[in-house]
């Protein structure tokens, strides 16, 4: 049930999906990869149309994944492997890469890095996730802009 609805947002993303795709539903034309404003029947906006439908198909599947008791962990290296954030990018670069799963995963100890990928249950779920929230090594590199909550 919840999934059906999820759908919806494949056909009606949200304004914040919009602005990782580079589009802005407020404007006639869209913004094209570079910034530049182009037509809104021009290869650009085909472009963008398909990166928001991207970003929406991308996001319900992460929902669905969820669901189905998806490692939250693995979800956050996933989210970090697809960004599409300049700054971040730069930051993950491949020799970056192993280090950033170690933080994200968790050093030794780490509930979560004893978690399998798949198959969790909820509260396996909610541990590793008050775990990953709470662990200072992922505080502690945390952008001070960082909003959560979006």
């Amino acid at each position: 049930e919840l999934l059906r609805f999820c759908e919806f947002f494949v056909s009606e993303p949200l304004g914040e999906w919009l602005k990782w795709t580079g589009g802005d539903e407020s404007d006639e034309g869209t913004a094209g990869a570079g910034g530049e404003s182009v037509a809104a029947d021009g290869e650009s906006a085909a472009a963008s149309a398909r990166a928001e439908g991207w970003v929406a198909r991308t996001r319900v599947s992460i929902v669905e994944r969820k669901l189905s008791g998806a490692n939250p962990a693995q979800l956050t290296l996933e989210d970090l492997k697809s960004t599409t954030h300049k700054t971040v990018r730069d930051h993950l670069s491949v020799k970056n890469w192993a280090a950033v799963t170690d933080i994200v995963i968790g050093g030794q100890g780490s509930e979560r890095s004893k978690l399998p990928a798949v198959g969790l249950s909820a509260e396996d779920q909610v541990r590793a996730l008050i775990e990953q929230a709470t662990d200072p090594n992922i505080l502690g590199r945390t952008w001070i802009g960082w909003s959560s909550y979006c």
